[in-house]
């Protein structure tokens, strides 16, 4: 049907398409905005986990020195047994000695093993941070671009 034919029926000529100028540079100010908003909001996140991961680690430092604290203080109740003085002490004692000893040393593994998983995570994230910066500056150059052309 051609548009005399849909005029007979009454339908007119009055449905066109207005492709204003600024309908396109609205449509692409929206587009570049929530693809601009949408790295932002990823980027602002990552910093987010960065600095939780951080304050996870810290928390995590202070548990363990509070841990051997505890260890240190426990253990010096009981009598040095590498005095001799203090031949008589009993083997029960000695075994307490050596869990109190070996929870020392099973502390300072985790105090070791955190430190590495923090090193991991943070460089990890900063990692994923970089490549979304990238990604934001390239969509601002490319926005900056088209709204010259535009």
């Amino acid at each position: 049907m051609d548009i005399n034919e849909l005029s007979k029926i009454g339908i007119k000529d009055d449905y066109k398409v207005d492709t204003k100028k600024d309908d396109v540079e609205q449509l692409f100010k929206d587009l570049k905005s929530e693809s601009v908003d949408s790295v932002k909001e990823v980027v602002q996140d990552i910093e987010f986990f960065i600095k939780k991961r951080i304050e996870v680690n810290h928390d995590i430092m202070q548990h363990c020195d509070k841990l051997k604290l505890e260890i240190d203080n426990t253990a010096a109740k009981f009598p040095d047994i590498s005095n001799p003085q203090n031949a008589h002490v009993s083997s029960e004692i000695i075994k307490a000695i050596s869990e109190l000893r070996k929870k020392k040393i099973d502390v300072e593994e985790l105090k070791i093993a955190e430190k590495l998983n923090f090193f991991r995570d943070v460089a990890s994230l900063k990692r994923e941070l970089r490549e979304y910066v990238r990604e934001l500056k390239e969509k601002e150059s490319k926005s900056s671009l088209l709204d010259s052309l535009i």
